[in-house]
């Protein structure tokens, strides 16, 4: 796993691996699902920033997040390079924070062209101390 481990771990929030993003059109009407339980996942493909990722015994993805970086968090590539997800509006993550804190959580998708302010879409979603979500991001049709 690249790592750039966190000096402390004041909270963390925990993501099931079944990340699907839900079809637009009817053609494409099921589900492409990019990870998920059971499915083979290599903790050493994710690029972690200011935290650690680990799975749990129930295929979950669990993060934990510092404070000593502007941006912790981690990046998960795809296998090949990219996923076509152009048959998608919208990408969802089903997602737990574990932590004592309020948490904010962030995912963020880049198009292969994005630079730092195009071509890439953010969904958010603010979680009480136990609580379960569904993060979403909004998949827009291209060009962006």
């Amino acid at each position: 796993m690249k790592n750039d481990a966190p000096t402390k771990i004041p909270a963390a929030a925990l993501l099931t691996l079944t990340i699907p993003a839900i079809a637009l059109a009817a053609a494409a009407s099921k589900p492409m699902v990019l990870f998920g339980p059971g499915w083979p996942f290599d903790l050493d493909t994710v690029v972690t920033v200011d935290s650690r990722a680990t799975l749990s015994k129930a295929g979950a993805l669990r993060i934990e997040t510092g404070h000593t970086r502007p941006w912790p968090g981690i990046t998960l590539k795809a296998p090949d390079g990219k996923w076509d997800l152009s048959a998608y509006n919208r990408l969802c993550l089903d997602v737990k924070n574990l932590g004592t804190e309020p948490l904010t959580l962030s995912c963020r998708l880049d198009s292969p062209h994005a630079n730092a302010t195009s071509n890439r879409v953010t969904g958010r979603i603010a979680l009480a101390p136990g609580a379960a979500g569904t993060l979403t991001v909004q998949i827009f049709p291209a060009p962006w």
